[in-house]
């Protein structure tokens, strides 16, 4: 064991407050991805800033959605990265405040014509991330909408894909956080235009509810200073984000 691994351990070991913590997120580019072998990306940059100031010592994994959230409900993580807030996750999770902030919108392939209101979508098909709060907003909506046919995938990758293929049908459309959804297009060289954009939301950490209380609020105490001195915004346009 090298001298500075011990000393680190040593002062982790000392400090009550200091943990060893594992973060799981989907692959959503400029938030948290995979790239040339390293999972990076704005949230991770920002939890890690936060990590290092507290004294933690934190890991970060990519995998599809639906795991990240089953490994943070069984006890095999300690938080999911860019979280949208929705009641079912608040049974197991505990949210920071709000980081990141992104329209969601309904893409489509180039040819596909805007629509100015929801109610003219009745009789797409339209796709998202199984597991998502975006799906769950899209079977709401095909409540209202009957004709509105949802389907679910594994990862932003595969919805784009099938669209591109032609998958969904003339009238397939795909439906989320319109950043990471075109940051994912861009990085997979998929051309998509926006059909429709929606509202904006704010995108979170979840923390396993087996953590301490005081775990979060730190958290959330140290993520009020990064936005007080500018440098969570820095760290978000670094990625081509946005913080309001």
């Amino acid at each position: 064991m090298s001298r500075i691994f011990f000393l680190l351990s040593l002062m982790c070991s000392l400090a009550a407050q200091c943990r060893e913590l594992k973060f799981v997120g989907q692959e959503s580019p400029a938030f948290n991805s995979t790239v040339a072998g390293t999972y990076t990306g704005a949230m991770i940059d920002i939890a890690q800033a936060i990590c290092v100031r507290l004294g933690h010592q934190c890991s970060f994994t990519g995998m599809p959605l639906l795991r990240a959230l089953t490994e943070s409900r069984i006890g095999h993580a300690d938080a999911v990265l860019s979280l949208l807030l929705n009641d079912e996750r608040s049974a197991y999770l505990t949210f920071s405040d709000g980081i990141i902030v992104s329209h969601v919108a309904f893409l489509g392939k180039p040819g596909a014509s805007p629509v100015r209101s929801e109610s003219e979508l009745d009789g797409y098909t339209v796709a998202s991330v199984r597991g998502s709060t975006t799906l769950r907003m899209l079977e709401d909506k095909a409540v209202r909408l009957s004709k509105m046919r949802v389907m679910s995938e594994t990862d932003i990758a595969t919805i784009l894909q099938k669209l591109h293929a032609g998958r969904y049908g003339e009238q397939g459309l795909i439906f989320g956080p319109q950043v990471m959804l075109e940051n994912a297009a861009t990085e997979l060289g998929i051309p998509t235009v926006a059909v429709l954009v929606a509202d904006k939301l704010e995108f979170r950490l979840g923390f396993s509810k087996r953590l301490e209380p005081a775990i979060v609020s730190d958290f959330n105490s140290e993520l009020k200073k990064l936005r007080s001195t500018g440098e969570l915004a820095r760290i978000a346009r670094k990625y081509g984000l946005d913080v309001d």
